[in-house]
């Protein structure tokens, strides 16, 4: 679901829009909202239900508006992508995103962009070169110690990151016949395409110690 709405100065809520509150509200935990910026940094925010049985979006929010240091009216993009969590990014009123400042960091030997990311933040990582049927298929094969070292058990929905911070749903599909063994299925056909990955590129894919839902997948150029 994407909501999409005018972040103005001095802002001190955001209204959640009607048709989203009708599918979605039923699972919020209204003390406990998280909207996660483009660096992956976690705003904590609460939701207030009006007498007219709008959600809105209000603890935090001036703060998080001074934080983005918000000098004229931005438009809010956000995207319900996990229970109580929304992706943001913001735009000014012309649709030209905000310059979130990414830094370099180093992976393998390799330089790469990743925002304020550390791959030594990974619970744990594995390189993959991508085979033909990697770049064609619905479905990345992922090997069981990563399954095992990195996922959390039953946990089906995560979120693929690239080294530009744009971030992708997926979900996990565990064979049925070897329990540690699974796929990345919906949204890996998107993300490869989206980020033009071909046969014989090596990727590497980690996932955050702090944020356990986030699968950053990075390039590896050699």
């Amino acid at each position: 679901m994407v909501i999409n709405y005018t972040f103005k100065l001095m802002q001190t809520c955001i209204k959640l829009e009607y048709a989203f509150v009708i599918f979605w509200a039923h699972e919020l935990n209204y003390d406990n909202i998280q909207l996660i910026d483009p660096h992956q940094k976690k705003h904590d925010v609460g939701i207030h239900k009006s007498p007219n049985g709008d959600l809105i979006l209000q603890k935090e929010v001036l703060e998080m508006a001074e934080y983005f240091n918000v000098k004229e009216n931005k438009i809010t993009h956000m995207r319900y992508v996990d229970t109580n969590t929304f992706l943001f990014r913001l735009f000014s009123s012309e649709g030209i995103e905000i310059n979130y400042a990414p830094q370099v960091v180093n992976v393998s030997n390799h330089d790469t962009h990743l925002g304020d990311y550390d791959p030594a933040d990974f619970y744990y990582s594995m390189a993959k070169c991508l085979f033909e049927n990697d770049t064609k298929s619905s479905s990345l094969y992922l090997e069981s110690e990563f399954a095992a070292k990195a996922l959390v058990k039953k946990r089906t929905r995560y979120i693929l990151v690239n080294a530009e911070s744009d971030c992708w749903p997926c979900t996990i599909r565990r064979s049925r016949r070897r329990n540690k063994e699974c796929y990345l299925s919906y949204g890996w056909k998107e993300f490869y395409k989206q980020n033009k990955l071909k046969k014989g590129t090596i990727i590497r894919l980690g996932v955050d110690k702090e944020l356990s839902n986030f699968i950053y997948v990075m390039e590896i150029k050699v």
